[in-house]
């Protein structure tokens, strides 16, 4: 059965879509290497913070289907790493991505997890209670790709530099690296052929997925695909539950502006990481924190 396309719709906005995305994540292990470097700045953090027994809270912005955060608590777990006085905070502007995160996700062990709605370029409205609080900011899968327009990556780099602890307080934001992603990643696979994934979620329900291509003008990214959610039972033909083109749009921040962004809005630039070919990480601190680093 074959159904006309509907209207095309943002990538992460369907219950559909959020299993999908963790569909793809479990497929693309080469890319998500980024928590080796997020868990070893919690166990700075929660290092630097002993005796005290004051929470360490934690924000991860853009969590989606909280990936990072889950993987963070699964590396506590299995080094026997107490994470009880950790404040886990997910943010993210698609409460499909949170839902699921908040029904998958295993951190019992965690002190405090939550999940917000809301944007990157509006954090301290999210999380008003975390005014000069917040340990450790994370801004992972090149998610600062979606600051696409005019003001939203001053307005984002104001909120990081109003949300971090004074001195202690650490972000790291992963920025994509367009060019090498984009020839590594399985998922936009531009042979034709459509990709099928089977749901863990939704009995007899397949997603079948075609990457129609990327368009690069100047900064800015456009990548769409087919996505179909299928019905399959043995023996009788596939029922289409549902058929859009789903479209992630992007733009790709040269060094230049990132660090005249993270100068001109109170923070200061610790390090530029570069030694993954996917993901270069750049490490934050509030300009209050700089003389630590020259000492």
């Amino acid at each position: 059965m074959i159904v006309e396309p509907e209207p095309p719709i943002d990538f992460y906005s369907s219950p559909y879509l959020a299993e999908h995305y963790d569909l793809i994540c479990e497929a693309e292990q080469d890319y998500y290497r980024d928590v080796d470097t997020f868990w070893k700045l919690l166990q700075q953090q929660m290092l630097a913070s002993r005796p005290s027994t004051e929470p360490i809270y934690v924000v991860d912005v853009g969590t989606g289907t909280g990936r990072v955060l889950n993987s963070l608590g699964d590396r506590a777990r299995s080094s026997q790493f107490d994470l009880s006085k950790v404040d886990f905070v997910g943010t993210d502007p698609s409460q499909y991505m949170l839902d699921r995160a908040a029904q998958c996700c295993s951190l019992s062990h965690v002190g405090r997890v939550s999940w917000r709605c809301g944007s990157a370029t509006s954090l301290l409205e999210t999380l008003p209670s975390r005014e000069g609080a917040v340990n450790l900011l994370i801004f992972a899968d090149g998610g600062i790709a979606h600051l696409i327009q005019p003001g939203h990556g001053e307005r984002f780099f104001a909120s990081v530099a109003d949300l971090l602890r004074p001195r202690t307080g650490r972000a790291c934001i992963a920025v994509t690296n367009f060019e090498e992603a984009a020839k590594s990643l399985k998922y936009n696979d531009d042979s034709g052929t459509p990709q099928e994934r089977a749901s863990k979620q939704f009995t007899n329900v397949i997603y079948r997925n075609a990457y129609l291509g990327t368009s690069v003008t100047g900064s800015r990214t456009e990548t769409k695909y087919h996505f179909e959610v299928i019905r399959r039972l043995p023996g009788e033909e596939d029922e289409v539950i549902t058929a859009h083109q789903t479209v992630l749009k992007g733009k790709i921040w040269t060094e230049e502006e990132l660090v005249s962004l993270i100068e001109g809005s109170g923070l200061f630039l610790v390090e530029i990481d570069a030694r993954d070919p996917l993901q270069t990480f750049y490490h934050l601190a509030r300009k209050d924190s700089s003389a630590i680093f020259r000492e």
